[in-house]
C-alpha cells in the first residue's frame, strides 16, 4: 500500500512516491482552491435530507476524476470545496507540463460546474439572491510537500494567496494571481485564454488586485451529460442532430465518459448511435481501458459483445486486460482473457 495513496493520479502509483515528493517540494507548483458558493442554501433548502449529501459526493467524485485525469496532487475536500496542487516534478515524470496540466483541469472543472450547478440548483425550494456555482483562486510558487505522521501535510505561501483569490471571486469566477498571471500570459491565445482586471476583498476586508481567467470556448454539453449521467440531455443532443456523436475533449468522447462513469443506458444509448468503441482519450485509453480500470464489468461484457479491439494499447503499451489485472479485477479479466484469445485467434 503506496502511502498518501488517495492523493495522488493513478498513473503515479507504481512509481517511488517518497522521491517524487523531494522533487516536487523544490520545483514550482500551481495552487488552485475552489468553493461553492452558497453552499449553506444548497444544503438548507434542499428537497429533502439526501438532496445535498447526494449532490457534494458526486461533485467531489467527478472534481476528483478531472484532478486525476490532469496529473493534480489532491490535497483535501474541505466541506465545500478543495484544495489542489499542479507540480513541475509531478506532471514531468509523465512527460506532462505542469501550466498545460493545470489549465486542462481548470477549463474542465469550470465546463463540468457550467453543467452540475444549474442541474442542482433545480432541487432547492429556496434560491438565493445570488448565484450558486464555484469559485476558484490559483497562485504559483514553492510547496514544501512533508510526512507528518503519515499525513501529507503542504506548507507554502501560494496556498495563503490562492484562499485568498478564491475568498474574492463570486460564482463561475477563476481568479488568479500577478506572479500565475505572468507565467500564463504568454499562452493566452493558443490556450484561448481571456484575462479581465479585478479588484476583490478578502474575508477580511483587505483588498487585491487580480486577473480574471476565462476560456473563450467551452466543451461540447454531450460530454458533460454522459459524464454525469443526465440521460434526458444526451438523448436531445444527439436527436437534435447538431452535435457528432464522437465530438472529443482531451478527456475523450461521450462514450469514454460513460464508460468511464458507469453510466451503462447512456452508454448504450451512445454505441446505438453509432459512437466509435475504440476511440482514445489524451493519454490513449479507450472506452474498454477505463471501463477495466473502474471495475464496470456490464460496461466490459457489452463493449465486448460490440467488438470492440481489446488489443489496443495506451502510451505506456497496457491492453485493458493488463488494466484490469493491475486494479485486481476477477470478473473482467477473465472476459477479456477470453475475448484476447478470440480475437488473436490460436497460435501457429
Amino acid at each position: 500500500m503506496v502511502r498518501w495513496k488517495g492523493h495522488f493520479p493513478q498513473l503515479l502509483l507504481p512509481w517511488n512516491v517518497d522521491e517524487l515528493l523531494k522533487s516536487a517540494s523544490i520545483t514550482e507548483t500551481i495552487v488552485v482552491v475552489a468553493d461553492i458558493r452558497k453552499s449553506q442554501d444548497l444544503m438548507t433548502y434542499g428537497k429533502n435530507a439526501d438532496s445535498y449529501s447526494r449532490h457534494i459526493v458526486q461533485f467531489i467524485e467527478t472534481s476528483r476524476q478531472l484532478i486525476d485525469e490532469s496529473m493534480g496532487i489532491f490535497d483535501k475536500f474541505t466541506g465545500d470545496g478543495f484544495i489542489v496542487y499542479f507540480n513541475d516534478a509531478i506532471c514531468g515524470s509523465r512527460k506532462c507540463d505542469f501550466v498545460q496540466c493545470f489549465l486542462k483541469f481548470i477549463h474542465n472543472e469550470t465546463d463540468f460546474a457550467a453543467v452540475f450547478f444549474p442541474e442542482w440548483t433545480k432541487t432547492i425550494r429556496k434560491l438565493p439572491p445570488s448565484p450558486v456555482g464555484l469559485a476558484v483562486g490559483a497562485d504559483v510558487g514553492r510547496i514544501d510537500f512533508r510526512d507528518l505522521n503519515n499525513h501529507l501535510i503542504a506548507v507554502g505561501d501560494a496556498i495563503v494567496w490562492a484562499s485568498r483569490m478564491a475568498s474574492g471571486a463570486q460564482a463561475g469566477q477563476i481568479l488568479v494571481n500577478n506572479v500565475l498571471f505572468n507565467m500564463l500570459e504568454g499562452r493566452s491565445q493558443n490556450m484561448g485564454i481571456i484575462f479581465n482586471e479585478f479588484t476583490g476583498h478578502t474575508k477580511s476586508g483587505e483588498s487585491f488586485l487580480a486577473k480574471e481567467l476565462t476560456f473563450s470556448k467551452q466543451n461540447p454539453g454531450l460530454l458533460w451529460a454522459a459524464r454525469l449521467g443526465l440521460s434526458e440531455r444526451v438523448k436531445k443532443f444527439v436527436e437534435s442532430g447538431k452535435t457528432d456523436v464522437n465530438v472529443k475533449s482531451e478527456s475523450g468522447t461521450s462514450l469514454i465518459l460513460a464508460a468511464r462513469s458507469g453510466h451503462t443506458d447512456i452508454f448504450l444509448m451512445l454505441i446505438k448511435m453509432g459512437a466509435n468503441l475504440n476511440e482514445t482519450d489524451s493519454y490513449g485509453w479507450t472506452a474498454l481501458m477505463h471501463a477495466a480500470n473502474r471495475g464496470h464489468a456490464s460496461i466490459v461484457k457489452e463493449l465486448i459483445q460490440a467488438r470492440a479491439d481489446v488489443t489496443l494499447s495506451d502510451g505506456r503499451h497496457d491492453t485493458a486486460l493488463d488494466i484490469a489485472k493491475w486494479r485486481g479485477h476477477g470478473e473482467i479479466i477473465r472476459m477479456l482473457e477470453a475475448s484476447s484469445a478470440s480475437q488473436l485467434g490460436p497460435k501457429s
